[in-house]
């Protein structure tokens, strides 16, 4: 399976979450088998038919050793302004290398919320900015409340 992003403003170091399930004869697929993202192996293995793992841009899982005849269904993760497309989503093992393609694309219209993803150095976008912007109204509160308990002071000392 390939991961790849496109789009204005697609994030390429994101992490993409998947779930891979397996069936033989319409039950989950029997025993272990490996999964390898960009040809490493992860330690994760596909048990009772089902395997979870991420991916960024251009990464390739593999898993090996699915007898012919088993069924594969590959869903990822619902993300905020992207739109999944996948290339052979659902599919039988008919050959020794079947693949899938997952695509998600951003148009640059849609609205992400920041919500701290930043560049590969991991500069954290919107966090401080935020962060800052509540320090400083803690600050405002903290001294309108001395300037009100400052005028009612005034004012019980006028008598």
């Amino acid at each position: 399976m390939k991961k790849t992003v496109s789009g204005g403003g697609a994030s390429q170091t994101k992490l993409f979450t998947f779930t891979v399930q397996l069936t033989y004869d319409g039950k989950p697929l029997e025993g272990k088998y490996p999964l390898f993202i960009d040809g490493v192996d992860t330690g994760k293995m596909v048990k009772k038919g089902i395997v979870t793992f991420k991916l960024r841009h251009e990464q390739v899982a593999t898993i090996t050793g699915i007898p012919y005849g088993a069924k594969w269904t590959v869903e990822e993760s619902m993300y905020q302004g992207y739109r999944t497309e996948y290339t052979n989503q659902r599919g039988t093992i008919k050959e020794p290398i079947n693949t899938v393609e997952v695509d998600n694309h951003r148009d640059p219209e849609s609205k992400i919320p920041k919500t701290g993803y930043g560049s590969v150095t991991g500069d954290i976008i919107g966090a401080g900015s935020c962060a800052a912007l509540f320090a400083a109204s803690a600050l405002l509160r903290s001294r309108a409340a001395k300037a009100r308990k400052k005028k009612t002071d005034e004012d019980n000392n006028e008598d």
